[in-house]
Formats: structure tokens, sequence, C-alpha cells
């Protein structure tokens, strides 16, 4: 029989790894788990890595609130820095300072 129910799809490539199968923990939900269990582990990890060089070569614009230091992301990217003069910037009709 197959590893859980997910692991059907698992000869064709078409299958989700399962996340909590290598854990620590483990898959609570064994056999009738919806994610493939055959997959190695890293996996999940690499899908993902692979997913996200994709869109970026695409040239797809980054996820919402992934900016490098949690900030939402720009959309479009400026062609050098731009210096904020935030004596300037007004939030709500206030003057930050």
């Amino acid at each position: 029989g197959l590893p859980s129910k997910g692991s059907a799809l698992h000869a064709v490539g078409k299958c989700r790894p399962c996340a909590w199968l290598w854990k620590a923990t483990g898959c609570q939900n064994g056999q009738a788990c919806e994610h493939c269990h055959a997959c190695p582990p890293g996996e999940l990890k690499e899908r993902k890595r692979l997913k996200a060089a994709k869109r970026e070569k695409a040239g797809a614009p980054a996820q919402a609130g992934c900016g490098p230091m949690g900030e939402p992301a720009i959309i479009e990217r400026l062609p050098r820095p731009v210096k904020i003069d935030w004596a300037l910037v007004k939030i709500d009709s206030v003057l930050l300072r």
C-alpha cells in the first residue's frame, strides 16, 4: 500500500509533500494524510525554493509583507535608492517629525 493517501501522485510528480512527516513529532494523520509521505526530507523546502526562483525569473511582483525587514515589499524596484525626507511625510494629515 501507499505510505499515505496523498502519496498516490508521487510517481508522476504531482504530489504535495507533507510538512510534518520529517519533524520530530511526525505526521499525526498517518496513512490518512492528504499529503505525500513518499517524498524525501527537504523536498517541501526545495519545491518552495524552485517556485520562488521561477516567480523571480518571470518578473512577478514580490509578495506583500516580504521585504527584507518584514515591511511590505516594494512592488516595483526603483533603479536607485531614494532618500525620504521624513520631515515632509504626513499620515492622516499629521506631520511626522
